[in-house]
């Protein structure tokens, strides 16, 4: 297991939350609504944490799913109380317990650990080769349909 590539991941994934948020308060239509702002990162982070799997996975990791996400999530967590709280959260007249209070920043690490599961399981085997995967593919693809095809000449006879 790659922890570098993990924690890596994981300050990508935490930057782009951060920069999409400050980009959305700036927004006129959409700068004093909260719910809406967290309802588009909702929809970024997936894309976010996508590109994050998509970079660890990159060159043929085999680590389990829920760890690199629990990696991934724990590093962008750390990076909010270090980094968000102090100098965001803080001068903008909020604390530590309204910030990890709030049920909007546990739906994004829950997004974001729920995806690196899907992307990190989705693996049909972990010991196959990415080239050894597609020709089992095909080889399934292939015997349908030569199965097919042989169905179908027995019902014309």
């Amino acid at each position: 297991m790659v922890y570098l590539r993990g924690i890596v991941s994981g300050l990508f994934v935490w930057s782009c939350v951060s920069i999409s948020f400050y980009l959305l308060e700036h927004i006129p239509v959409i700068k004093d609504s909260f719910v809406v702002q967290a309802f588009i990162v909702m929809i970024c982070i997936s894309f976010y944490a996508f590109l994050g799997a998509q970079f660890y996975y990159k060159n043929g990791h085999q680590t389990n799913g829920m760890i690199v996400g629990l990696i991934m999530s724990g590093t962008a967590l750390l990076l909010d109380i270090f980094i968000t709280i102090p100098f965001v959260e803080i001068p903008n007249g909020r604390s530590y317990q309204s910030f990890f209070s709030s049920p909007v920043l546990w739906i994004l690490v829950l997004i974001t650990f729920l995806l690196f599961i899907f992307i990190g399981g989705k693996r049909l085997n972990p010991t196959e080769t990415r080239y050894a995967r597609s020709n089992r593919i095909w080889r399934i693809f292939l015997y349908k349909i030569q199965s097919d095809n042989t169905a179908k000449k027995s019902k014309s006879f």
